[in-house]
């Protein structure tokens, strides 16, 4: 990533997942563009909320912008140096990139609304590992109880907000049965499927 960033403004209709023929406009700037990448450099770790909000960027440029194959690049501490996360371009003509673009961006923005009526079972580190960890066919409760609970630092079920929703030491079957996995699968799958390490 050579050169000053620049932005891109987004004014774009996105479709709502969850209310049949219903759109949203999403306004707003990306900022930390460089050519065709949306880049994000952080002297800590690429958390889960980092990649989350490349991952949203991407969407709203490739909405805004879809004549442009676009990705992300985050950039992050590692103990070992520094460590890479790309999101590649969603597929297809620039017609068909808008299309889904819009209709990923829907889903998020009926994901927030929902998120405005009641609280989600979505902790950041927790929906991530299990999603995560599920998308390499691996056991999603271990994954995920290790963030919800923590281990050398405190976990997602010491959050000032998670303790006020669901009590002091609650366990992981609290989010479960209010649908951590099928909320966590539709948030992170997608991210999932065009992200790469190095």
């Amino acid at each position: 990533v050579a050169g000053p960033p620049t932005s891109v403004e987004v004014d774009v209709d996105a479709d709502l997942f969850e209310a049949g023929d219903s759109t949203v406009r999403v306004l707003g700037t990306v900022p930390g563009v460089h050519g065709d990448t949306v880049a994000e450099v952080s002297y800590s770790s690429l958390s889960a909320k980092t990649r989350l909000a490349l991952w949203v960027r991407l969407l709203a440029v490739s909405a805004a912008r879809p004549e442009r194959e676009w990705c992300t690049l985050g950039i992050g501490r590692a103990r070992s140096g520094g460590k890479l996360v790309r999101h590649r371009a969603l597929d297809g003509p620039a017609e068909h990139r808008a299309a889904e673009a819009g209709r990923l961006l829907g889903r998020l923005v009926a994901l927030r609304q929902r998120g405005l009526r009641q609280p989600l079972p979505l902790p950041c580190k927790t929906a991530e590992a299990w999603a995560s960890a599920a998308h390499r066919e691996q056991d999603p409760r271990q994954a995920a109880e290790r963030c919800w609970t923590g281990g050398n630092y405190p976990g997602d079920d010491a959050d000032a907000s998670t303790v006020r929703i669901y009590g002091e030491g609650a366990g992981l079957d609290v989010l479960l049965a209010a649908g951590l996995d099928p909320l966590a699968r539709n948030l992170w799958d997608p991210i999932l499927v065009r992200e790469s390490w190095r």
